[in-house]
């Protein structure tokens, strides 16, 4: 009798998953850029650093309220625009910016706030004038 052959099997072979953690990502950084400096000098370019200073700059901000929101065509960017060329402040440093339907929030250094509600305040956004002042807790 001849040997019967064996029947074909579906199953798949299985490969390891090799699941990376942050710390694996950023000695991956590290690594490739030989532990140089970033383009400020601060040390390694790493993810990290940006949540470090994510974390500092929240610590330290004031809200501003702005009377105009999504009805009358306000978009975040041109609230950060607007702070930004009046200010002179970076872009990076104007966070949680929400823009409702009739007004909005933004967060800027607390060292700043007023200086930004002082000089913004008025400003024309798409022929709109903006009006801030701060969040009353």
């Amino acid at each position: 009798p001849a040997a019967e052959a064996p029947a074909p099997t579906t199953a798949r072979k299985r490969t390891a998953r090799v699941r990376t953690t942050d710390a694996d990502a950023d000695t991956a950084v590290v690594a490739a850029t030989n532990g140089a400096p970033n383009e400020n000098g601060a040390g390694p370019a790493t993810k990290g650093d940006r949540g470090r200073a994510r974390r500092v700059a929240e610590g330290t901000t004031a809200k501003l309220v702005v009377a105009g929101g999504r009805v009358d065509g306000i978009e975040p960017k041109d609230l950060i625009q607007a702070i930004t060329k009046a200010t002179g402040l970076d872009g990076t440093a104007i966070r949680n910016v929400r823009v409702l339907d009739r007004f909005a929030f933004v967060d800027v250094p607390a060292d700043d706030a007023a200086r930004v509600v002082a000089t913004v305040d008025g400003t024309n956004v798409d022929g709109h004038v903006l009006r801030l002042e701060p969040v009353r807790a």
